[in-house]
Formats: C-alpha cells, structure tokens, sequence
C-alpha cells in the first residue's frame, strides 16, 4: 500500500499545467504592449508614405536630367496636382504632357513612368512659389540653363513637410526639416 501512494505523488507532479491567473496576466501584459505600439506604427506608415513620394518625385527630375543628358535635348519633367491628394509626375520630350494617372507622356516615343498620388495615400504635393499654382514643369537641357528652378512640396497632414529642390543647373536634392533621412531645409 505504500507503494502506491508514492506512484499518484509522482503522478500529481507531472501533470502540472498554467492556472487562468497566470494566463489573464500573460494577456493583459500583450494587449498593454499593442495599445503602446499602435500609434508608433501609424507614425511608421505615414511616415514611409512622405518618404516614398519624396523620392519617386525627386527620382523622375533625375531621370529627366539624365535623359537630357543622354539625348543631348530638352527633357520635360511635369508635375500636376489638384486641391486633394491627386498628384502626378512625368517625364517628357515635349512640353506641355498632361501629367494624369493614365498618361501617355513620351521620351523618344517610348512611355514614360507616370508616379501619382494614389500609390502615397494621404500624401499633397504643391508648388511651393505659389500655392495658387497646381502644376510645375521644368525642363533639363544640358548644359543647365537658368530659367527653370524650382522646388515641390510634399506633404503629410500629421508629419509636416518635405521639399524636393530643383536648382538652376538641374540639381535635385531633397530637404526635410521632419524627416531625419535627409538634411534640413
């Protein structure tokens, strides 16, 4: 008879499990860390749009120079937006593209990548000389000329704003007084 109470002990021992207290601490304990973490992750996404748009503007000036350099003629970069978050950039070889989502603007007759505002949600880009103005268009002829400078705002309602400068030699270069990736403006 000894023998068998000393079995069920050992029995008792290994079936030992979580009780509910330690699993509703463990519960709360997570649900604290992802209310502390949900508005930094909102941040994050916003963020990552201002940063995205801010370059898929600057990289299509880029383009434009380089394309201008390598033709050895006049290349348009034509940037349209309205009130709202409907913006697009595009690149041209001739004036006057009209930059819209469904753009057919052309360099060398082959279409060109048109960058809009539906793929940055939330995301206003602006002519900073004039908030009046909508639309921007320089072109990169090199050697640089003079005449067509520039520099487009981009910007998140939360974040505040980016700029895209384009100088008179068709410098581009992006400033942020927000955004710690680049330098202030």
């Amino acid at each position: 008879m000894m023998a068998k109470v000393a079995t069920n002990h050992v029995v008792m021992k290994l079936a030992k499990g979580f009780t509910l207290i330690e699993l509703l601490i463990t519960v709360l304990v997570f649900g604290v860390l992802a209310a502390l973490a949900a508005p930094y992750m909102g941040d994050y996404v916003e963020r990552q749009r201002l940063i995205g748009a801010t370059q898929a503007i600057a990289e299509q000036a880029q383009l434009a120079r380089t394309m201008a350099i390598a033709n050895n003629k006049g290349i348009y970069v034509k940037y349209g937006s309205t009130a709202t978050s409907a913006w697009c950039a595009a690149i041209s070889d001739t004036a006057g593209c009209n930059c819209k989502v469904t753009s057919s603007c052309q360099v060398n007759g082959m279409a060109t990548k048109v960058s809009n505002g539906a793929d940055f949600k939330g995301i206003i880009v602006t002519n900073k000389a004039s908030s009046a103005a909508t639309s921007f268009e320089r072109e990169f002829r090199m050697p640089g000329n003079s005449a067509d400078a520039g520099t487009l705002q981009v910007a998140s309602a939360r974040l505040g704003i980016a700029e895209v400068v384009i100088s008179t030699i068709g410098r581009v270069r992006i400033c942020s007084d927000v955004l710690s990736n680049y330098p202030d403006c």
